[in-house]
């Protein structure tokens, strides 16, 4: 309900001057006499709130699909509408000079100055009759959400895989949208940006893989070298580029397969049906650049690029948890030498960080390709019998070898932890905390994981720092986090928006991170 206020340059109303302005549960906007119980004007609006203007002039109805109306409050004749998108407005308001509106949806706040409105009240001393109706329709389009990102640090550009199927290009330091490079028919999940030869592997919902070439990201479109499609059943999971070998890589849940950068054409296909529904994520050897290895759950295999042959097989020695799944996998330095992070979730649970897992990646070190000198061998024929005998060795699957997770306090600090965002450029591992915090924390060796002269019921002495706070309904509404470490700034997303946010690890704050 609405009733129009006394105007503020004129005495208060007299009785016939007064009247209410209702909305009904059905859609109907009525305007009433309340001093004779009187319906003046009654018709259809979907609105569902009312807000009168200081100047008693003017009513503004938000409806649930967005739209907001300005009446003429006497007579109800339409005078402006906008529409900015189709999600529920909750309040409405006038600002004190009747003509600023704000309404709120959801957690934002939207700022309207319509010039009809100020043409409209220009002459306060015109009757309501003088008012001509005037009706702009104003659609402001929201982005829509992205859902990955990839990022070119030599030409400071950052690649955006929409729900709508684009991929945007936009500027790392402004965020401002240069160019849309490509559209896919449906949506984008997967984004991977080459260094070596300048191009992006962008794959969406339907399992359709696009390759875009550029000679220069700042001043040319991208070149699409070819798109293709992967048939199957099973949607693709992760994606792995190996530029040196000129390879890439797509993994569903039941297989392999593998890709020429140059042709599109599949080379390789490795049929997986007793994998588990564990997680899948393919990440770079730390050390050879002729390796891949891939994740599944605790399960660690390492493949060759060359032939796809699987050379080293690893089980992390944890115990078996069926709801355990595979979140994130980050290599890091951590003691002097390489370090694998793994993240891990509750399976059809929270995604919240679950459990982290540190490897010491040296135990992944590949060894060179075996030779068998001939003057080892009495002949010709020993020396090929040889090299039959340690090609049949080389080829055959690896057995399984146990890894011992390493011990860091950052493994204690996994209750507070709701998701890893990266590792930053000093080795600390940045995450966000359940209460939405940025926060970091070095991988320090030898750490038990209790504090000195503590029980272990409570974890208390362990310190992390607090950076800044990001509001919880940049994330609400989805269950992946969509952000990335960019050397020293942090690149989130809201929905269909993207922030840089710089400068936010200046500020440190060391917190005790107490654990029950």
């Amino acid at each position: 309900m609405a009733l129009r206020p006394d105007r503020p340059d004129q005495q208060r109303l007299t009785s016939d001057e007064r009247s209410n302005l209702v909305a009904y549960l059905d859609g109907d906007l009525a305007l009433l006499d309340p001093f004779s119980n009187r319906q003046l004007e009654c018709f259809r609006a979907n609105c569902q709130t009312l807000a009168p203007s200081p100047n008693g002039r003017l009513l503004a109805a938000g409806g649930a699909d967005g739209t907001i109306n300005i009446y003429e409050f006497d007579t109800l004749k339409v005078l402006y509408r906008v529409k900015s998108s189709n999600s529920y407005i909750k309040q409405i308001r006038f600002a004190g000079d009747s003509l600023v509106l704000a309404d709120i949806r959801g957690t934002q706040c939207t700022i309207w100055e319509p010039e009809a409105l100020r043409d409209t009240l220009s002459d306060e001393s015109s009757g309501p009759s003088s008012v001509d109706s005037f009706i702009e329709m104003v659609t402001l389009d929201a982005n829509a959400k992205i859902n990955c990102l990839a990022v070119s640090l030599e030409a400071g550009t950052i690649f955006c895989g929409r729900e709508d199927g684009a991929i945007a290009l936009c500027d790392l330091h402004t965020t401002a949208c240069m160019r849309v490079i490509h559209t896919h028919k449906c949506s984008v999940r997967h984004l991977t940006w080459c260094s070596r030869s300048a191009s992006l592997i962008g794959i969406d919902a339907s399992n359709r893989i696009s390759l875009h070439s550029f000679p220069s990201l700042r001043t040319t479109d991208g070149v699409l070298v070819f798109e293709a499609r992967l048939d199957s059943e099973k949607a693709i999971v992760s994606s792995l580029v190996g530029d040196s070998a000129g390879k890439f890589v797509v993994s569903t849940r039941k297989s392999d397969h593998v890709f020429s950068l140059k042709t599109g054409l599949q080379e390789t296909l490795r049929e997986l049906p007793n994998l588990s529904d564990a997680g899948r994520i393919w990440v770079a050897h730390p050390t050879s650049q002729l390796h891949a290895i891939c994740f599944n759950g605790t399960d660690i295999h390492i493949y060759r690029w060359e032939d796809w042959l699987e050379v080293a097989c690893f089980t992390v020695a944890l115990e078996p948890d069926p709801r355990r799944v595979l979140k994130s996998a980050f290599l890091s330095p951590w003691a002097g030498s390489t370090t694998l992070m793994l993240e891990f979730s509750e399976h059809n649970g929270s995604s919240n960080t679950s459990d982290l897992v540190l490897i010491d990646a040296a135990r992944f070190e590949v060894g060179k390709e075996r030779t068998v000198p001939m003057e080892d061998c009495p002949d010709t024929a020993a020396w090929l019998d040889r090299l039959e005998i340690d090609d049949k060795l080389e080829n055959r699957t690896p057995n399984p070898q146990s890894l011992p997770p390493l011990s860091s306090k950052l493994t204690a600090l996994r209750p507070v932890i709701s998701h890893i965002i990266g590792i930053d450029n000093l080795g600390r591992v940045v995450f966000l905390d359940r209460s939405y915090w940025v926060c970091s924390v070095s991988l320090e060796p030898g750490y038990s994981g209790l504090g000195h002269g503590q029980s272990s019921s409570r974890l208390a002495g362990l310190e992390a720092s607090r950076h800044f706070f990001i509001p919880y309904d940049w994330f609400a509404g989805r269950r992946d986090i969509v952000c990335t470490l960019v050397q020293e700034d942090l690149v989130v997303t809201r929905g269909g928006e993207l922030a840089v946010i710089k400068g936010g690890f200046d500020h440190t704050e060391s917190i005790p991170m107490a654990i029950e």
